[in-house]
């Protein structure tokens, strides 16, 4: 995945994402890192659509993070050497697809 192809506020949500998976010692980029990243930026687009479409921002989060916490866990030197999951490559390749 070439970061270059997207927006500069979409790379900082992606390098959010990172950050938060590498905190929860997560190998794979995960969807539920993206959301979590939106969820915790009030400037992403994610976060203002969720909020304009009234969504328990919240309750949404809580369930974020329960989903986080059942991600499996990676201890040691192998939690730098990330991948995207399957579903979550999909999700980009398409981004990347419409984009065109």
């Amino acid at each position: 995945m070439n970061l270059n192809n997207y927006t500069v506020k979409a790379r900082e949500t992606v390098q959010k994402a990172l950050e938060i998976a590498a905190g929860n010692n997560h190998q794979g980029l995960d969807s539920t890192h993206l959301l979590k990243a939106f969820l915790t930026d009030p400037n992403s687009i994610g976060f203002t659509i969720m909020q304009r479409l009234g969504a328990d921002l919240q309750g949404l989060e809580g369930e974020v993070d329960q989903l986080l916490a059942n991600l499996p866990v990676v201890t040691g030197s192998s939690v730098e050497g990330g991948y995207l999951t399957g579903g979550t490559k999909q999700m980009f390749d398409q981004a990347l697809k419409e984009s065109k």
